[in-house]
């Protein structure tokens, strides 16, 4: 998750933006002709808008020039940025009605966007320009704020787990057959595990800075991050028996003391604990597996994450990574088409590859990844083989949600390094969040 959206932010944004919503409420529709080409008395001209690193912008580069030569006369520019200033630069953007005409989301923050009239309601432009039938059933929740759709996944990640192959060849251990609960994950753990030689059977997947792991527990316990309208989705007894869950393997030597943990997680994947064989299975996002294999010569293996006993059946979820069109467009059915040719293009997808994630068209997936390296290929098959399990849909992010995520971080450190009991923790952690989405 990102970065938080401040109280002043928001109020900087809603004071000065006060015709976002009339803004949105006089954008026509897509005609029923679609959005190929964009309207006839259209601008042809896009600004489009992107986080990430000098990479990434060179493929999306080359995507738009693929979009610009299919569509002449359209010229669609990319503003790039880091994160951190990409999002300074929205919050002031947004102010101004001056967002770029195509925009890349965080899940964090659709809520907030979508439900200022900073975004254009796509609703009128699926089916009728842009289709989404090769999409996943939950794909449409994952943009919906109130009655519209802002957003549409173009990417998708997802939560594992990454084993050193060899290691568990060694050892006689077939982790598909062994492993289905996390209970199973804690007992193989310690199998594995020899600390006097600081080397533990797992890695401590509460101290990094997603908390997506809690997140799959959570929903596997029948429960949500947040509910639809903004609150609390869980238990203070679902999030006691998580952090007792990984109080115990600490304390048996499964998983690292935490002053080892963090100075791991500090380096990023440079540092991980199977590029520095300091572990034999990591949680991880998915899409680490491409990352962390690049950096040793250990072939892994990565698996889904396992699930509690008597886990709801319904518990999948995919982080999605977003594209939205700002209400402010002058271009709506162009900016349409765009999105279009992001969510659905193979040429597209095929220079982008899994620079985002797994792409969330199977369409497209099945395409790429004959084309990717093993690591890669890996990642996308996993997502397309959970993306055919049951999936309830995703609620919407709050506004708050990335104050509820460093709390919870928070609340994990001072479990881990012994400052706080489990039932403190929660309590601190229960009494900041409430407080910080106002309920």
């Amino acid at each position: 998750m990102g970065q938080q959206v401040t109280r002043r932010e928001f109020l900087r944004w809603s004071a000065s933006g006060v015709a976002l919503a009339a803004a949105t409420a006089c954008m026509p529709g897509a005609p029923s002709g679609g959005t190929s080409g964009g309207g006839a008395n259209e601008p042809k001209s896009l600004n489009v808008g992107q986080w990430g690193t000098a990479q990434r912008a060179e493929l999306y580069k080359s995507a738009i020039n693929v979009f610009q030569q299919s569509n002449p006369g359209v010229t669609a520019n990319l503003q790039f940025a880091d994160l951190a200033s990409y999002l300074d630069r929205l919050t002031t953007q947004a102010a101004s009605k001056s967002l770029p005409d195509v925009l890349w989301m965080r899940d964090e923050r659709i809520g907030l966007y979508g439900s200022s009239g900073a975004l254009l309601d796509l609703s009128p432009y699926l089916s009728k320009g842009i289709d989404t039938s090769k999409l996943s059933s939950a794909a449409l929740a994952d943009g919906k704020v109130g009655n519209g759709i802002f957003a549409l996944p173009s990417h998708y990640v997802g939560q594992a787990v990454i084993t050193n192959a060899p290691y568990l060849q060694e050892k006689g251990i077939n982790y598909e057959q062994q492993v289905k609960t996390w209970d199973d994950l804690a007992a193989l753990g310690r199998q594995l595990s020899d600390p006097g030689h600081k080397f533990w059977g797992l890695s401590d997947p509460t101290l990094g800075t997603t908390q997506r792991h809690l997140q799959a527990w959570i929903r596997q316990a029948g429960q949500e991050l947040f509910t639809p309208d903004g609150n609390l989705g869980f238990t203070t007894d679902t999030l006691g028996a998580w952090f007792e869950f990984w109080v115990k393997l600490r304390k048996d030597g499964v998983i690292p003391p935490a002053d080892v943990q963090v100075q791991a997680d500090a380096g990023g994947m440079a540092t991980n604990m199977l590029v520095s064989n300091q572990a034999a299975i990591v949680p991880a996002s998915s899409n680490g597996l491409t990352q962390i294999q690049r950096l040793t010569k250990t072939p892994l293996a990565m698996f889904s994450i396992p699930e509690s006993t008597g886990a709801s059946k319904d518990w999948w979820f995919f982080p999605p990574i977003l594209l939205s069109v700002a209400a402010n467009t002058k271009s709506p059915q162009l900016a349409a088409s765009l999105v279009e040719f992001f969510v659905n293009s193979v040429p597209a997808g095929k220079i982008t590859r899994v620079d985002q994630g797994a792409p969330s068209s199977a369409a497209v997936r099945d395409a790429l990844v004959a084309e990717l390296e093993a690591a890669e290929a890996a990642f996308v098959k996993q997502i397309s083989r959970e993306m055919t399990y049951p999936a309830r849909p995703l609620p919407v992010l709050p506004q708050a949600s990335a104050a509820v995520v460093t709390g919870q971080m928070e609340a994990s450190q001072q479990v881990a390094y012994g400052r706080q009991s489990v039932t403190q923790a929660v309590d601190t952690f229960m009494a900041t969040a409430r407080k910080a989405i106002g309920k």
